[in-house]
């Protein structure tokens, strides 16, 4: 959807919006106005052209309902069949699966409130597009782009914990089943208003995925912190969420939940420190921005005491990782070697072959025999080449998915920066040099190749090789004349 035939509908829809009995609605697939009031010819006119080109661009319809007209038909309507008539005015938008257009705030508002996030695969990332917002950002099942950017959205690289499987909420109301829409993956550079929107409905959210209980008695809900106490913490009945830090929020359940491994560990250790430090002063979420700060501190600390005492078993999984690491680089050098001795193992049956065809060999051999043998050494070359190549392709592939499987599973303690040095740079390494021998070799071949087949069909060689790489290396070199000179 183009932005400006975006930012027309909108404006239609806001001049119908100042009459004070109409009721305003937007979800994921229409747009929609009752109790509206046609002011002018012009206005029906806006109306059709904007239909026309909806339709023309594939973007959707209007339709439009008069309260006593009904339905009408918008390319063929009057003025005067909606004068002082209320009308229903519905722009019905065209969707594709996981992509989503909003023209106003509130109705990405409404549409993050009541869409069914549980639903969403594991990996699925929903692509959405709010008018007005230009800072792009993402979650882990959402990414808000500005309109007329690409709809093309990378899936999320890893899963997160679910807070169904941490916090036991007897209401199945307050804790939702899916985290991945609410924890921010890429943050916009600074913020903008679909941001504001979706961060407060965001902690709305969160508060409620850090307690380990949250049950209820008649009109009473309470949170329950369990640790070296278990403390219920009464639900504030009217909750005011602007006194309520988004940040800490954010930070706290990102530190639980944005990392699989060891993350039930975490949470515990929060609610041992909250269950700690609360003193009954107030109640559940009001009392967020001075409980959570200083119990994530000491979360982070005897967490960091726990990864101590698992000093041993990271030390032997860092010597599983060397010995993996030194035969993977291993098995590249021998590669490298392979296709190095595979040359003179190819080559040698080209000489053999090449022998015959000097004139003291070629007495008792016939003319077509010669070129069965020249073309059955240029597929065997050819073979050799293309089956050695797609093996180590196929197996660094391979290795490449077991290693990121190891690094978000059994090596997450390792910081980025680590995990490139200690282990892909020598890889790198490795299939650099074994991807420049390739390239000679290929080069080699590829003579070889060419000159078996230029015995076999030499007509065919020079129209469809030769002369386009002659006319390749001729532009080439006109072009750097061009640029530098003879």
């Amino acid at each position: 959807m183009k932005r400006k035939f975006a930012e027309d509908v909108a404006e239609l829809f806001k001049r119908l919006r100042r009459v004070e009995q109409s009721f305003f609605t937007e979800s994921s697939s229409e747009l929609r106005i009752d109790g509206g009031t046609v002011s002018s010819d012009d206005f029906l006119t806006e109306i059709k052209r904007l239909n026309a080109d909806a339709v023309k661009e594939g973007v959707g319809n209007f339709v439009v309902y008069g309260e006593v007209a009904q339905e009408v038909n918008i390319e063929t309507v009057q003025f005067e069949d909606l004068r002082g008539d209320q009308v229903t005015v519905v722009f019905e938008k065209t969707t594709k699966a996981g992509v989503h257009y909003f023209l106003t705030l509130e109705g990405f508002e409404l549409w993050l409130r009541n869409e069914d996030f549980d639903t969403i695969g594991e990996s699925e990332r929903k692509f959405i597009q709010v008018l007005g917002e230009d800072n792009p950002f993402s979650t882990y099942s959402l990414s808000v782009q500005k309109f007329e950017a690409g709809d093309i959205v990378v899936d999320a690289s890893y899963t997160l914990e679910k807070p169904w499987k941490l916090v036991r909420d007897l209401t199945r109301e307050l804790t939702p089943q899916n985290i991945s829409p609410w924890l921010v993956e890429v943050a916009p550079v600074k913020e903008g208003p679909a941001f504001a929107v979706w961060k407060e409905v965001a902690k709305e959210k969160l508060v409620f995925c850090l307690p380990s209980e949250i049950r209820q008695q008649n009109d009473l809900v309470q949170v329950v912190f369990r640790g070296g106490r278990s403390i219920p913490i009464a639900v504030d009945s009217v909750i005011d969420w602007s006194l309520v830090s988004y940040d800490i929020v954010h930070q706290t359940c990102s530190w639980i939940y944005a990392n699989s491994r060891e993350s039930e560990t975490r949470f515990h250790l929060l609610n041992n420190h909250i269950a700690t430090n609360w003193v009954g002063e107030t109640g559940w979420p009001s009392s967020v921005n001075n409980l959570l700060p200083n119990s994530l501190i000491g979360a982070k600390e005897a967490f960091a005491f726990h990864l101590q005492d698992q000093s041993k078993e990271a030390v032997k999984s860092l010597g599983d990782l060397r010995k993996g690491l030194q035969e993977e680089v291993n098995k590249t050098q021998l590669a490298t070697r392979d296709l190095i001795s595979s040359i003179w193992r190819d080559f040698a049956v080209a000489g053999l072959i090449l022998a015959l065809k000097a004139p003291i060999s070629t007495a008792g051999v016939m003319e077509s025999a010669m070129k069965i043998l020249y073309f059955g050494v240029s597929i065997l070359l050819f073979i050799s080449l293309a089956v050695g190549t797609v093996s180590v392709w196929r197996f660094n592939y391979l290795t490449d998915v077991s290693r990121k499987d190891w690094r978000n599973k059994l090596y997450n303690f390792m910081s980025d920066e680590d995990w490139l040095k200690l282990v892909e740079r020598p890889i790198l390494s490795g299939r650099i040099v074994y991807w420049s021998s390739w390239f000679i070799c290929f080069v080699v071949y590829s003579l070889f190749i060419r000159y078996f087949l230029s015995l076999v069909i030499p007509d065919f060689i020079k129209e469809y090789v030769d002369d386009p790489v002659f006319r390749v290396v001729s532009c080439i070199k006109e072009v750097w004349c061009v640029f530098f000179g003879s």
